[in-house]
């Protein structure tokens, strides 16, 4: 079983352990059923860290094995991948893909994500996922360093919003493409006269500010720097709130700087971006039972 009898010191997972409401009793289930069939992926002592590490960090990497494993992810247990206790969280095979679990969070301090006025704090939101990429990324590159992750093979930063608020209002331009493609707000043009859409373009905007004014590059994927993140994967979902058909929501960012790029379509579920000569490209992909 994944949810343990001992004491637990995360507040989050002691309230779904031991709640009687419909939505924690089918909450719990759904983690039950995905640890039954995703554990040999995972670490083992997956079940044991979530107690006192977090429920979000490790539904979030349970989740993620499950929806890369149901739409035909090559995932690799454990006992098969080398190493088998280091490395990244995940690994796939044909492509072989190293996948790096996150859940971001509100944070501390002057720019922490909290509402400002009642308004929608964006920029705070971008950079809740901009460290999350760069605690990754510093990661990815030490992985690399000690030869886990190794030439040729590609590389994914997978976060989780389901600790920050507002993470269900992010269109027209998703918060986790703002903070990797040095994009902004959607410009629409106008006829002043008669008012008709004549068109639209893309803000370029490559930073944003933090409150002690300092900048915070979010044009991430348009230099080198971070040649080795060939993508990031971003969802929303927790154990109450997510799709029926698990990964339909994933948001996946191309690097196309990337020493081993992730292939088109790699996930063939949600929405894909990147960049070309003519901008963003966005692509959704669905299949006919999508809810």
């Amino acid at each position: 079983m994944f949810f343990q009898a001992a004491g637990a010191t995360d507040p989050i997972y002691r309230r779904v352990r031991d709640g009687t409401q419909a939505h924690e009793i089918e909450g719990r289930a759904f983690i039950e059923r995905m640890w039954k069939s995703c554990a040999q992926y995972l670490d083992g002592n997956l079940a044991q860290r979530a107690p006192t590490n977090g429920l979000v960090s490790s539904f979030w990497e349970l989740y993620l094995a499950h929806a890369l494993e149901t739409h035909g992810v090559r995932l690799v247990s454990r006992s098969r991948r080398v190493p088998r206790r280091e490395g990244p969280d995940l690994f796939a095979e044909s492509p072989d893909v190293w996948v790096e679990a996150v859940a971001a969070t509100p944070g501390t301090g002057l720019d922490a994500l909290a509402s400002r006025d009642g308004n929608l704090p964006i920029d705070q939101f971008v950079l809740r996922l901009r460290e999350a990429i760069d605690k990754k990324s510093v990661q990815l590159a030490e992985h690399a360093r000690r030869n886990y992750i190794r030439t040729g093979q590609a590389t994914v930063i997978a976060i989780s919003g389901a600790l920050l608020p507002y993470r269900c209002n992010e269109q027209p331009v998703p918060y986790v493409v703002r903070a990797v493609l040095g994009v902004g707000n959607l410009v629409l043009e106008y006829e002043r006269a008669t008012l008709k859409p004549i068109g639209k373009s893309l803000e370029f905007r490559d930073e944003v500010k933090k409150v002690s004014t300092s900048s915070v590059n979010t044009g991430i994927f348009l230099n080198d720097e971070y040649s080795h993140v060939s993508a990031v994967l971003y969802s929303r979902s927790c154990w109450v709130y997510h799709p029926q058909i698990a990964g339909a929501e994933f948001i996946v960012i191309h690097n196309r700087r990337a020493q081993a790029p992730l292939p088109d379509g790699w996930f063939p579920l949600g929405n894909e971006y990147w960049l070309d000569g003519t901008g963003l490209r966005h692509t959704r992909h669905a299949i006919n039972d999508e809810r």
